[in-house]
């Protein structure tokens, strides 16, 4: 199954005003007639998933001395259906971090998502080079799998370079048939290109 995603940066209130920070970072997933299968919201104050007319909330709590918690919970009837489970390494390559692993628990399933190498290797001198991420969600047991690939647009000269504030286009290639763990690894895409910019700062 060969699946198209957006991701698009949207004012979050009427005006053209907002800093780029404030602004929501909108994710979509459409099928192969280009209707949209869910949406993700990421806004710095909330973030939720919509799909198959259900809303799910992420609740992020920081706990002193523990691991944050990312819980995802059914707005219709504010129970935990799942969470998300964060482990950093740091191990670092000549190319990319890699924050092994996220692990995204939903019901009795638990998925792990990757990031691996793009196809196109980067190179600082050539420009059609940056900007290319891949990632691969799978469960534990079983053959399913969503492989994303996308491809977002870095200026050479820009005050701003981080990744998190990029639109782009990208396709997943999967035999996974439940949309929501596919919804749910855009929330650790956000994280990951936290990562990835914090890489490039001064």
């Amino acid at each position: 199954m060969q699946l198209r995603f957006t991701k698009d940066l949207i004012n979050d209130i009427i005006t053209t005003d907002v800093k780029i920070s404030d602004q929501l970072r909108l994710y979509k997933i459409f099928d192969e007639h280009d209707a949209v299968l869910g949406q993700f919201f990421f806004h710095h104050t909330e973030q939720y998933l919509i799909f198959a007319n259900k809303e799910i909330v992420v609740e992020t709590t920081s706990r002193i001395l523990k691991k944050s918690q990312h819980l995802l919970i059914d707005k219709s009837d504010g129970k935990q259906i799942g969470q998300y489970e964060l482990y950093k390494t740091g191990l670092a390559t000549s190319e990319y971090f890699i924050f092994n692993q996220f692990l995204i628990k939903i019901g009795d399933k638990t998925y792990i998502l990757e990031r691996q190498k793009p196809e196109a290797k980067r190179n600082f001198f050539k420009m059609e080079t940056w900007g290319h991420f891949k990632f691969r969600l799978y469960p534990k047991t079983g053959g399913e799998y969503a492989e994303y690939s996308l491809k977002m647009d870095i200026p050479s000269l820009s005050k701003i370079n981080y990744t998190k504030y990029r639109h782009f286009t990208g396709t997943i290639e999967a035999n996974m048939t439940d949309v929501f763990p596919i919804l749910s690894a855009f929330y650790l895409f956000e994280i990951e290109f936290d990562n990835e910019d914090a890489k490039y700062s001064d």
